[in-house]
């Protein structure tokens, strides 16, 4: 799962298997440690769950967890279809997308694409970066 953090935006983007994981269990999360010992760490969570809005919550003590939770129905359908991403906006102002994440037209050479999903503009001469523009 990658992280974007840009302003008062939030973006996670999923590849094919952490998509189908969190349609299955629930929830996938991921982790970034940034000193020895395993701490400070960010984790990033997004969770299926039975809300009827999604929201964002944050907790803080020796590590960080950022979580999106996102309503279950709005999960399978985004799962189970070609739609992009979910999106919404906190009562704070905070934009969140939580997309799938798109095999790049001009291939990175450090990063393996092989469980990303199919770029949609692949073979329309379209757009030359990764993944769909929104």
């Amino acid at each position: 799962m990658k992280l974007r953090l840009r302003g008062q935006s939030l973006r996670l983007r999923l590849t094919k298997s952490e998509v189908a994981a969190l349609n299955a269990r629930g929830f996938w999360q991921d982790e970034t440690v940034f000193g020895a010992g395993g701490f400070p760490a960010l984790t990033y969570r997004v969770e299926s769950s039975l809300v009827e809005h999604p929201e964002v919550r944050l907790t803080a003590d020796h590590s960080a967890m950022v979580m999106v939770v996102l309503p279950s129905a709005d999960v399978n359908n985004w799962a189970e279809t070609a739609k992009v991403g979910l999106y919404f906006e906190a009562p704070w102002g905070l934009k969140v997308a939580v997309e799938k994440d798109f095999q790049c037209l001009d291939p990175r050479r450090d990063e393996d694409e092989s469980d990303n999903f199919d770029n949609p503009n692949a073979g329309t001469g379209g757009h030359a970066g990764c993944g769909v523009n929104l």
